[in-house]
């Protein structure tokens, strides 16, 4: 028999802490301080690696930009840079997720390309596709 050990992430955001991400996103200086603060949170805890929950990058109410799709694109990077330099020093892999709605409006803001060459899992939130706005549960 095969044993499989799970991996811990830390899931960073949510619904409630979102509104940071635009801004934290659009500077160089800010992702780097993110992603250096993984690294840490990763070391401080003995994690497995980093799932990064933006619920939305571009949606309005969470003080989203048109820039937030590029912007995404860069913290993603940025945090897979910084695990990889982690690994090189630790001889271990660090995995890299994020939770990514499925709402077609809210994937419009997303380059799904991009985004899947460097995530190591896509978490796809599919109460997207129902809730409280349905007439029907």
């Amino acid at each position: 028999m095969t044993l499989h050990t799970a991996e811990i992430y830390p899931s960073i955001g949510g619904w409630t802490l979102s509104d940071n991400f635009p801004t934290l996103a659009a500077s160089a200086a800010s992702r780097a301080n993110f992603a250096n603060q993984c690294v840490d949170l990763i070391k401080d805890y003995n994690f497995d690696g980093i799932d990064i929950d933006w619920e939305y990058p571009g949606y309005a109410t969470h003080s989203g930009t048109s820039q937030d799709k590029e912007n995404f694109n860069q913290l993603i990077d940025e945090v897979r840079e910084k695990l990889n330099v982690l690994s090189t020093q630790t001889g271990k892999y660090y995995g890299l997720t994020a939770a990514l709605p499925c709402g077609p409006s809210h994937i419009a803001n997303m380059d799904i390309p991009h985004v899947a060459s460097v995530l190591d899992e896509l978490l796809l939130m599919t109460y997207d596709f129902h809730g409280a706005w349905d007439p029907a549960t």
